[in-house]
């Protein structure tokens, strides 16, 4: 993957990845090391369900999950950079996927993210999930 040059394409091109992993339409070996290229492991993600993984956690538990979603789709909506400078943005989006196996078929969740950027790459520091209703 080209390294993103914004926070707002950086989230963009992740979830395109996500798509690629879970779907199987990407090469294995190439979406897997973006992957763990922008989930360092001090990472922290928050679920809507409240599990809190870092960066190798989170990692560990898509690991075996390659081409298991062969109809998942992620996609950001509503994105907006909040803050952003030289090594650090701050990012608010909804997610939205459809074909999920390991949550709701159809699901959405707005999420608060922080950024930050080394040696001109991006990955994500702190990600924190809400569920929003159907239809929100």
């Amino acid at each position: 993957m080209p390294s993103p040059s914004s926070p707002s394409q950086f989230v963009v091109e992740f979830h395109a990845l996500l798509t690629a992993w879970f779907s199987g339409s990407g090469e294995r070996e190439t979406v897997w090391r973006a992957l763990t290229e922008t989930c360092p492991e001090g990472m922290r993600l928050i679920y809507p369900s409240g599990q809190r993984l870092d960066g190798a956690g989170f990692l560990r538990s898509i690991e075996n999950r390659f081409a298991t979603s062969p109809g998942f789709r992620a996609w950001i909506e509503d994105l907006e950079v909040l803050q952003s400078g030289p090594e650090f943005a701050v990012v608010a989006y909804v997610e939205a996927q459809t074909g999920a196996t390991a949550s709701d078929a159809e699901n959405r969740r707005a999420a608060m993210a922080l950024v930050g950027r080394t040696d001109g790459e991006w990955s994500w520091r702190f990600i924190q999930e809400t569920a929003l209703p159907s239809g929100a």
